[in-house]
């Protein structure tokens, strides 16, 4: 039996990966916050982690009056005018969702464009949007509704010049090119470029593009690290899903991609017990983009949009099934959710107990028991305030 039809029979994903996936999509949908978001810490980094999951529930199919979906978008648009650098992630998500009423209005995309425009007529300047983190993924987004904007506004979208950059900072080998030698900078903007092809390009641009789109795709393939078992891109769990991502949505070397996907996902794919590890190499160089949580969530898109190549049904059952919890495991997430949104309050929380049962212990005349845990208590206390000062 060869390959492919082993492929065939079983699926491209395993049913022991297939149960991976969904114990760690359960422990994504769990975590989220009472009031919608994901993630800890600054604003900034729960508006990253809450666009991801949203994302993620949009890739599923997850309908967006479910409650979770509603109070997920709710916190975004509440909170990301909080943080004027993800102003355009707003705008991104918006078109995604085709809310213009309070994420991706008309002024919003207005201002996107007039930046755009801005940071191709200045390179000289310090660029007002981030190429691959603002401008592609958002053009993305914006292409379905990019025609009725222009009719209406009268303003076209640069695409020309923006490709233009693109080749500028690209890498082009003859029969293959990368984008700076980053795979997922290559596969995001393979991508864009298969996107925006079906635009009524004159032939000569539109076999451009798609010259382009190819040679970018067989960069992707050809510098694949491979070996007896998996298949990544950069040794990044993260980088390796974006790129399995942007080569499904291309459309190019099908058979070919579809051959390499189960080595893939046995890279990618969480353990039995729905975790992903820290990730080494990372698709920007920040803390948040190596966290286990950031990164389970681009793996578990990737593999959404593998499983969705096999039909839907599959993954409509798949997040049904994650979505019904029993009662012991919505009490045990509400513990761990606890837990995780107040890690840094645990030690506060410790010693203020310590020093109260060492109050209750004096009342029942357990002295030595009672100077014992209200020493432990405030030497505890001191210690914790002392650090936090001194990160200070």
């Amino acid at each position: 039996m060869g390959e492919d039809s082993k492929i065939e029979k079983q699926g491209l994903l395993s049913t022991e990966q297939t149960s991976h996936f969904s114990v760690a999509l359960k422990k994504v949908f769990l975590l989220q916050s009472s009031r919608g978001y994901w993630g800890r810490g600054k604003i900034g980094n729960k508006v990253t982690y809450t666009s991801q999951g949203i994302q993620l529930m949009q890739a599923l199919g997850v309908n967006h009056n479910n409650k979770n979906f509603k109070k997920a978008i709710r916190w975004l648009e509440d909170n990301i005018g909080k943080v004027e650098s993800h102003w355009s992630t707003r705008v991104e998500i918006g078109l995604k969702l085709g809310d213009f009423n309070r994420l991706a209005t008309d002024d919003d995309i207005d201002h996107f464009l007039d930046d755009l425009e801005y940071d191709l007529n200045h390179p000289q300047e310090e660029a007002r949007l981030d190429l691959f983190w603002d401008v592609i993924p958002t053009l993305i987004a914006f292409h379905p509704y990019e025609k009725d904007y222009e009719d209406k506004k009268g303003k076209a979208v640069p695409h020309k010049k923006l490709i233009q950059e693109i080749i500028d900072i690209s890498e082009d080998f003859g029969d293959t090119i990368t984008v700076q030698f980053q795979a997922n900078h290559t596969g995001l903007v393979a991508l864009y470029l298969a996107t925006i092809i079906d635009k009524n390009w004159e032939p000569e641009f539109q076999k451009k593009l798609y010259e382009y789109r190819c040679k970018m795709v067989k960069w992707l393939l050809a510098n694949r690290e491979e070996n007896a078992s998996s298949i990544s891109w950069q040794r990044g769990k993260g980088i390796t899903s974006y790129v399995l991502i942007d080569l499904i949505g291309c459309g190019l070397e099908k058979e070919k991609i579809k051959k390499y996907i189960p080595k893939i996902i046995r890279f990618i794919v969480p353990d039995a017990r729905g975790n992903v590890k820290r990730d080494k190499t990372t698709t920007y160089d920040t803390k948040l983009h190596a966290e286990p949580l950031y990164v389970s969530m681009l793996v578990l898109r990737a593999m959404t949009e593998v499983i969705k190549m096999e039909g839907t049904d599959k993954i409509s059952d798949i997040r049904n099934r994650v979505s019904d919890y029993s009662w012991l495991e919505a009490r045990v997430a509400k513990f761990a959710r606890t837990f995780y949104y107040n890690k840094k309050k645990i030690p506060i929380i410790i010693c203020s107990l310590l020093c109260i049962f060492g109050g209750i212990s004096y009342i029942f005349n357990m002295e030595f028991l009672a100077s014992l845990l209200i020493t432990i208590g405030v030497s505890c206390l001191f210690t914790y305030l002392f650090q936090v000062f001194d990160k200070d």
